[in-house]
């Protein structure tokens, strides 16, 4: 039997050994993560719990272990982001939340966009986000922020021949933000067509090239 509470018991079915084992295990699921580590533990009452013989209607002696747990808040996540044949990684650090490959390039409109998950409203959310520039590019001053379509500063922490890091701040308004990134250079798009009709028209200069020859 197990006791649920006063003039609460469950009958089971008699379990039948003896000597030592595991008799509950508790499983559990976070439903709504934190912006930093949390940790903490389960433990059963002895007040509220007990082993009894049926039997013999006695209680049985038992050792209660607490159950620990944590999480542990990854602000560092990597993504990847693929564009035709091509993949890029995008590293984005924040004290906010923001899903694994949730990057999405918008090639036509030469963007990035992401949502992030902010823990409270009123916190100031802090982005740091690594750029390939064979992926997206502009110069210094040329950027364009946007959270939930209204413009925001950005500073630029780093930039070389690879890559550009940007830091966005703001504050949170509501519980997800979107988050879009402009600049002024995009990777090229390079339909198969007109790969096909390249191929094509260099070879048929090459045999044309040929045929003058001989």
């Amino acid at each position: 039997m197990v006791n649920l509470g006063p003039d609460k018991w469950t009958a089971g079915p008699p379990w039948g050994f003896n000597g030592t084992g595991t008799l509950c295990q508790i499983q559990f699921k976070i439903i709504k993560a934190s912006c930093q580590d949390i940790a903490g533990k389960f433990v059963f009452d002895p007040e509220w719990t007990i082993l009894v013989n049926t039997t013999h209607s006695t209680g049985i002696p038992y050792a209660s272990v607490a159950g620990n747990y944590a999480f542990c808040f990854e602000g560092r996540v990597v993504h990847t982001v693929t564009w035709e044949t091509q993949s890029f990684t995008i590293i984005t650090t924040s004290n906010c939340l923001i899903k694994k490959d949730s990057v999405i390039l918008d090639q036509p409109n030469k963007s990035l966009q992401f949502n992030v998950t902010c823990c409270e409203i009123g916190q100031l959310c802090s982005i740091n986000i690594t750029i390939p520039t064979d992926l997206l590019n502009a110069g210094l001053e040329e950027w364009e922020v946007y959270v939930n379509g209204e413009p925001v500063e950005y500073q630029i922490l780093a930039t070389n021949l690879t890559h550009n890091v940007l830091n966005i701040e703001f504050t949170c308004n509501t519980e997800i933000s979107e988050v879009t990134i402009k600049g002024t250079e995009v990777i090229p798009e390079f339909p198969a067509l007109t790969v096909l009709l390249t191929l094509m028209l260099a070879g048929a200069a090459i045999l044309m090239f040929r045929k003058r020859i001989k």
